[in-house]
Protein backbone atom coordinates (compact mmCIF):
# COMPACT_ATOMS: atom_id res chain seq x y z
CA UNK A 1 0.00 0.00 0.00
CA UNK A 2 1.56 3.11 -1.13
CA UNK A 3 1.13 6.41 1.06
CA UNK A 4 1.74 9.81 0.33
CA UNK A 5 2.61 12.57 3.25
CA UNK A 6 -0.01 15.09 3.07
CA UNK A 7 0.87 18.86 3.01
CA UNK A 8 0.37 19.53 6.56
CA UNK A 9 2.56 17.14 8.89
CA UNK A 10 0.85 14.44 10.73
CA UNK A 11 -1.28 13.95 7.63
CA UNK A 12 -1.49 11.27 5.17
CA UNK A 13 -3.18 10.64 2.25
CA UNK A 14 -3.76 7.14 0.17
CA UNK A 15 -3.50 6.51 -3.19
CA UNK A 16 -6.92 6.86 -5.33
CA UNK A 17 -7.30 3.07 -6.04
CA UNK A 18 -6.69 1.68 -2.55
CA UNK A 19 -9.51 4.77 -1.27
CA UNK A 20 -11.97 3.52 -4.25
CA UNK A 21 -11.66 -0.14 -2.59
CA UNK A 22 -12.63 1.30 0.78
CA UNK A 23 -15.47 2.98 -0.39
CA UNK A 24 -16.90 0.36 -2.51
CA UNK A 25 -16.68 -2.41 0.63
CA UNK A 26 -18.53 0.72 2.83
CA UNK A 27 -20.97 1.17 0.26
CA UNK A 28 -21.85 -2.74 0.01
CA UNK A 29 -21.70 -3.67 4.10
CA UNK A 30 -24.67 -0.79 3.87
CA UNK A 31 -26.14 -2.14 1.42
CA UNK A 32 -25.80 -6.17 3.00
CA UNK A 33 -25.32 -5.56 6.74
CA UNK A 34 -25.70 -9.41 7.36
CA UNK A 35 -22.52 -10.02 5.33
CA UNK A 36 -19.92 -12.00 7.38
CA UNK A 37 -22.38 -12.48 10.08
CA UNK A 38 -23.93 -15.85 10.49
CA UNK A 39 -27.48 -16.35 9.80
CA UNK A 40 -29.22 -17.18 13.30
CA UNK A 41 -32.30 -19.40 13.36
CA UNK A 42 -35.89 -17.34 13.46
CA UNK A 43 -36.90 -17.88 17.30
CA UNK A 44 -40.20 -19.32 17.80
CA UNK A 45 -42.79 -17.89 19.80
CA UNK A 46 -43.70 -20.61 21.86
CA UNK A 47 -39.90 -22.10 23.89
CA UNK A 48 -39.81 -25.49 24.03
CA UNK A 49 -38.91 -26.66 27.49
CA UNK A 50 -34.81 -27.70 27.00
CA UNK A 51 -34.52 -31.25 28.20
CA UNK A 52 -32.59 -30.87 31.76
CA UNK A 53 -29.19 -32.31 32.00
CA UNK A 54 -27.46 -33.85 35.47
CA UNK A 55 -25.31 -30.84 36.85
CA UNK A 56 -21.62 -31.81 36.65
CA UNK A 57 -20.57 -31.88 40.39
CA UNK A 58 -16.85 -31.66 40.65
CA UNK A 59 -15.73 -35.01 43.00
CA UNK A 60 -14.51 -33.42 45.79
CA UNK A 61 -17.79 -31.28 46.24
CA UNK A 62 -19.55 -34.98 46.12
CA UNK A 63 -17.67 -36.31 49.02
CA UNK A 64 -18.20 -32.80 50.96
CA UNK A 65 -21.99 -33.96 49.92
CA UNK A 66 -22.00 -37.08 51.46
CA UNK A 67 -20.04 -36.13 54.50
CA UNK A 68 -22.60 -33.64 55.53
CA UNK A 69 -25.86 -36.04 54.72
CA UNK A 70 -23.79 -38.26 57.37
CA UNK A 71 -23.58 -35.61 59.77
CA UNK A 72 -26.91 -34.62 59.31
CA UNK A 73 -27.96 -38.49 60.10
CA UNK A 74 -25.83 -38.88 63.05
CA UNK A 75 -27.18 -35.46 64.45
CA UNK A 76 -30.81 -36.71 64.13
CA UNK A 77 -30.18 -39.53 65.69
CA UNK A 78 -28.66 -38.11 68.33
CA UNK A 79 -31.75 -35.83 68.88
CA UNK A 80 -34.07 -38.98 68.68
CA UNK A 81 -32.05 -40.75 71.44
CA UNK A 82 -31.98 -37.62 73.31
CA UNK A 83 -35.74 -37.32 73.02
CA UNK A 84 -36.70 -40.89 74.08
CA UNK A 85 -34.40 -40.64 77.48
CA UNK A 86 -36.38 -37.77 78.17
CA UNK A 87 -39.90 -39.32 77.34
CA UNK A 88 -39.13 -41.79 79.32
CA UNK A 89 -37.95 -39.45 82.30
CA UNK A 90 -41.26 -37.93 82.31
CA UNK A 91 -43.33 -41.10 81.68
CA UNK A 92 -40.76 -42.18 85.46
CA UNK A 93 -41.77 -38.75 86.97
CA UNK A 94 -44.99 -39.14 86.12
CA UNK A 95 -45.91 -42.49 87.69
CA UNK A 96 -43.51 -41.50 90.80
CA UNK A 97 -45.73 -38.28 91.37
CA UNK A 98 -49.16 -40.47 90.93
CA UNK A 99 -48.06 -42.52 93.88
CA UNK A 100 -46.72 -39.68 95.90
CA UNK A 101 -49.31 -37.21 95.09
CA UNK A 102 -50.41 -36.92 98.94
CA UNK A 103 -46.96 -36.99 100.40
CA UNK A 104 -45.25 -34.35 98.27
CA UNK A 105 -47.24 -31.61 97.64
CA UNK A 106 -45.95 -28.31 95.70
CA UNK A 107 -45.08 -25.53 97.39
CA UNK A 108 -47.51 -23.23 95.48
CA UNK A 109 -50.10 -25.55 97.01
CA UNK A 110 -48.66 -25.10 100.63
CA UNK A 111 -48.95 -21.33 100.37
CA UNK A 112 -52.56 -20.77 98.73
CA UNK A 113 -54.02 -23.34 101.44
CA UNK A 114 -54.67 -21.37 104.59
CA UNK A 115 -53.51 -22.83 108.10
CA UNK A 116 -55.64 -23.00 110.78
CA UNK A 117 -55.14 -19.69 112.68
CA UNK A 118 -51.38 -18.64 110.75
CA UNK A 119 -51.74 -15.26 108.45
CA UNK A 120 -50.66 -15.03 104.96
CA UNK A 121 -47.67 -13.05 106.28
CA UNK A 122 -46.17 -15.50 108.30
CA UNK A 123 -46.42 -18.50 105.94
CA UNK A 124 -44.49 -15.81 103.41
CA UNK A 125 -41.98 -16.17 106.38
CA UNK A 126 -41.59 -19.84 106.85
CA UNK A 127 -41.02 -20.69 102.80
Amino acid sequence: MRKYTAYRQGEERFDGQLYRIMVRAEQKARENPRVGIPQQPPVPEVQEPKPETPTVICPARQVMNIYRELEAEREREKLEKARQILTHKAEIVAKYLKKHESQYRSPQALISEPRSGESVRARKRNY
